[in-house]
């Protein structure tokens, strides 16, 4: 005798079964960005990938928003006014602990050091500004991985 186990993704319906990506589109997202260009362009390369957001100019209205939804990925710009992306997370950690969403830091401060600070805070990743498609595209694929 043996035995085994499989890791296997839950699948929602039978067309999931069938069409990977239609899995993806059960994902829930949160855009927290203050310039509405940069809002524009995450918005245009979520829907290259078949995927919507809701949107947030700021960390407080975020963290409003998680009040009222169940997020699986927050796209989180980290210098906005009223709160940043930095106390955001923090906040977002403290409430949700271990059940919080997937966050992506959208910075133009990356540098090394940064992204260590960011993903030594909790942060899950993060994407240089302005954002390369394939950097984005590549981001999302690390949680939906990590979701299989």
């Amino acid at each position: 005798k043996f035995s085994f186990s499989l890791p296997l993704r839950k699948v929602h319906s039978e067309e999931n079964a069938q069409n990977p990506s239609s899995f993806i589109k059960e994902t829930k997202i949160l855009l927290v960005e203050d310039n509405l260009l940069n809002q524009k362009v995450a918005k245009a390369y979520l829907k290259k990938l078949d995927l919507d957001c809701d949107t947030a100019n700021n960390g407080k209205e975020a963290l409003d928003k998680c009040e009222l939804n169940a997020y699986d990925i927050i796209l989180l710009d980290i210098k906005m006014p009223v709160m940043d992306g930095i106390e955001c997370t923090k906040e977002i950690i403290k409430r949700y602990g271990e059940k919080r969403p997937y966050i992506i830091a959208q910075t133009a401060n990356a540098l090394s050091q940064d992204k260590i600070q960011y993903l030594e805070l909790g942060i899950n990743d993060v994407i240089s500004k302005p954002i390369d498609f394939e950097d984005f595209k590549i981001s999302l694929e690390k949680y939906l991985k990590k979701e299989s």
